[in-house]
C-alpha cells in the first residue's frame, strides 16, 4: 500500500467540526434523557429490589439497574471529556463562516 500527499481543505474542517457536534450531541442524549428513561424503566420493572437499602449518590450497582449501567459502560466507553474537549478547542481555534467563505 502507497502512501500518498494529503492535503487538508477549508472543507475538511467543517466536516470534523459537524461530527464533532453530531458525536456531542449523541453523547448527550445519552446521559440526559436516555440515562433516566434506563433509570426509571429498571425501577418500574423490579430490579431496584434493594435500591432504597443500597444508599449514597455514587455510583449505581449494575445488578440493581443494569440499563443505566449498561448506558454508563457506553459513556465510559465514548470518553466523554475527551470529545467535548475536542469540540470546545475545534470551535475556538476554527471562524466557521470565515472557513465557509474560503471553500
Amino acid at each position: 500500500m502507497r502512501m500518498q500527499r494529503c492535503s487538508t481543505q477549508p472543507n475538511d474542517f467543517l466536516v470534523l467540526i459537524r461530527m464533532l457536534d453530531a458525536a456531542y450531541a449523541i453523547v448527550s442524549t445519552l446521559s440526559g434523557d436516555l440515562r433516566e428513561k434506563a433509570y426509571m424503566l429498571d425501577r418500574e420493572a423490579g430490579f431496584n429490589g434493594m435500591a432504597d437499602d443500597a444508599g449514597g449518590e455514587g455510583e449505581l450497582n449494575k445488578e440493581l439497574y443494569p440499563s443505566v449501567a449498561y448506558i454508563d459502560d457506553l459513556l465510559r466507553r465514548c470518553h466523554v471529556p475527551v470529545t467535548r474537549d475536542l469540540r470546545e478547542k475545534m470551535i475556538a481555534v476554527i471562524d466557521v463562516e470565515i472557513t465557509s467563505e474560503t471553500k
